[in-house]
């Protein structure tokens, strides 16, 4: 895995790894490797510490999170690692659910998004917004934006080149709730 990672990346392989863009932290957790969040923070989480967001990405959604309990989650083992960042937010998918959905926003002790699907999306039937008959595939992503005091995340289909919902906005910090 190592070499071909390397490869094609310029970087030696890790279970999960720190990036940081523009100011801003994100860790990234490879597919599968959950376990492996809870030993990477106790050794590099001090530098996240504080009111400034940083974005936590795996690909299966921290459990008791986005979605609720109704949607394929990690282990359980992630929650209560981010519980202690309040400045988290967190990024996952696998569920492959929409963004027009209210609960792909979580906010509990740390903040949690699903980030929907470019395909093959799974419309819970019984929804104001499921729209699964009219448009059987669609392209769902969000925009994720920081300014000054607030996260603005800009709710899209790509394919249908519109918006499928209001804006989210979130305070900075991030407003965090028991």
């Amino acid at each position: 895995m190592s070499g071909i990672w390397r490869s094609c990346f310029g970087e030696e392989y890790s279970p999960v790894t720190l990036k940081s863009v523009k100011g801003f932290d994100f860790v990234l957790v490879n597919y599968g490797h959950e376990r492996d969040v809870a030993g990477w923070y106790e050794r590099n989480g001090a530098r996240l510490k504080g009111k400034k967001p940083f974005f936590h990405v795996q690909h299966r959604h921290p459990k008791g999170t986005c979605f609720g309990g109704d949607v394929a989650c990690d282990a359980g083992t992630v929650t209560p690692v981010l519980s202690a960042y309040a400045n988290c937010f967190a990024i996952s998918g696998h569920s492959h659910r929409p963004l027009s959905e209210e609960t792909a926003l979580w906010q509990g002790a740390f903040t949690s998004m699903g980030a929907a699907t470019l395909q093959k999306p799974l419309f819970p039937l019984g929804y104001e917004n499921s729209r699964l008959k009219e448009r059987p595939m669609v392209s769902q992503g969000a925009i994720i934006e920081v300014c000054g005091s607030s996260i603005r995340i800009e709710r899209l289909d790509f394919a249908l080149q519109e918006r499928v919902g209001s804006d989210w906005r979130l305070s900075l910090p991030l407003e965090t709730h028991p």
